[in-house]
């Protein structure tokens, strides 16, 4: 059997699922407003080396040693970038997961044994990693993208499936700990982007909250084909996932899994903050303020965002009201395009009257600059270098101050450890509009993300 087959029985099988089509989805037309919700703080090790040596129960010595192709670690990233927003959505807005990701350059040099001839990366193996970025108190949850198969070669180290996880201990500081292994490419896409991700954090979660007294289904994050539910080829185990993520699963005839009550008891350290997020799985668009030419571009449950402008070119944005009365971070995910770009391009977010933005137009002045832009002409920025892709942009504004400072990073590049520009902060009472703005022919924008601390 192929690494791949092997997968893909993992996906369906090891779940403990059938693949029937069931499921129609869920669509909402509002996005959530502020409110006091729990901020799951995430950390994601992607891990692109391995070398490690290891014995099997017949005593023979194996090495394996394996690096991963940037297209693996760039597909595995990126579905892993999909988990929040199916969080948030499974949950119905109960949950918002804050994450960080590390690109660790240390290969890999030991695995754990964990069964007859199976072996893991425990945090024994990643424990350098996890002291230096995650003491206790600071993550919620460990995810690791184990390196641990080629796919060119056929090699892997014998493991226990594609996914594995441990409730919150010691052993990990605190937080849950899980692993997921290197797949092809095309393997993150099915049967949801993010999915594998989602499933593996919830059987941390599902043991933190059980812990605290609420009744979990037998099998936890497991339980789905062994209580009725079905699989489908678009949403995956989304129904599962949305009654054990509301407390609606049907065990022995008790609802069971994570409630609201659940939730708001709190993640693993205790932190809440007043947040509004959108991450455009539904069409919200027509609760906005819109210009320009807007549309949500959704397709069968996948990859759901929002394109901004088009071919005409011009100002394209779309905001809404929020309330900012303390120091607050928004985040958004925004991209710049491979092609048809124009001659004064950008793209960001917006609060207010004032633009954080990414320059990329071919004739800027400031075409290899993010800036902060306000009362029209008036901007302070900063250089960078920017190329096609997907970009992280992030803004702290503080409304009392009136300033707002700004970073960005590419996919697959490491948040920056300072602001790299700052700038006036211009709003009109309270309540100024949040939201995202495009200058061109078009793009696509995502995840925005408002947390404030009470």
């Amino acid at each position: 059997m192929s690494l791949r087959q092997r997968l893909l029985v993992w996906l369906v099988l090891g779940f403990f699922f059938c693949p029937v089509v069931t499921w129609a989805g869920e669509s909402a037309t509002t996005p959530a407003s502020q409110r006091l919700l729990p901020v799951w703080r995430v950390l994601l090790l992607t891990y692109r080396q391995v070398d490690v040596d290891y014995t099997d129960d017949s005593g023979k010595q194996h090495h394996f040693s394996n690096k991963l192709p940037d297209e693996e670690v760039q597909a595995a990233v990126w579905s892993f970038r999909q988990f929040p927003s199916l969080a948030y959505k499974h949950s119905k807005g109960e949950v918002v997961i804050q994450y960080d990701i590390v690109y660790p350059a240390r290969k890999i040099d030991s695995v754990t044994k964990m069964g007859k001839n199976v072996w893991w990366m425990s945090p024994n193996d990643t424990r350098i990693e996890i002291d230096e970025h995650s003491p206790k108190g600071s993550y919620d949850s460990i995810l690791v993208l184990a390196p641990l198969s080629n796919h060119a070669t056929g090699e892997h180290v014998p493991t226990g499936g594609w996914g594995l996880a441990i409730p919150p201990t010691n052993w990990s500081n605190g937080g849950t700990y899980c692993t997921v292994g290197n797949a092809p490419v095309d393997m993150w896409n099915e049967p949801d982007v993010g999915e594998v991700w989602l499933h593996e954090w919830l059987h941390g979660a599902c043991a933190h909250f059980a812990k605290k007294g609420w009744a979990m289904p037998k099998g936890d994050a497991d339980a789905g084909g062994s209580h009725g539910y079905k699989h489908s080829s678009v949403y995956g185990w989304g129904e599962f996932y949305r009654d054990l993520m509301t407390g609606q699963v049907l065990d022995e005839g008790r609802r069971t899994g994570i409630t609201k009550e659940a939730w708001e008891s709190g993640p693993i350290f205790g932190k809440k903050f007043l947040v509004a997020a959108d991450y455009f799985s539904s069409d919200t668009t027509p609760s906005y303020q819109a210009t320009g030419t807007v549309a949500w571009t959704g397709r069968g449950g996948k990859n759901e965002n929002v394109a901004l402008g088009d071919a005409q070119a011009g100002k394209s944005n779309l905001q809404i009201p929020v309330r900012l009365k303390n120091t607050c971070v928004i985040t958004a995910r925004v991209q710049i395009p491979a092609s048809g770009v124009g001659e004064d391009d950008s793209v960001g977010i917006v609060v207010g009257d004032s633009y954080a933005s990414l320059n990329y137009g071919t004739k800027l002045a400031g075409k290899t600059k993010m800036s902060i832009t306000f009362e029209q002409s008036q901007e302070t920025s900063s250089e960078v270098t920017l190329a096609a892709g997907r970009y992280t942009v992030k803004l702290s504004v503080d409304l009392a101050a009136g300033t707002m400072k700004m970073k960005a990073w590419p996919d697959g590049g490491t948040e920056p450890s300072s602001w790299q520009v700052s700038g006036k902060l211009v709003v009109q009472g309270t309540d100024p509009t949040v939201g995202l703005q495009h200058i061109g022919q078009g793009t696509l924008v995502d995840d925005l993300v408002v947390v404030e601390e009470p």
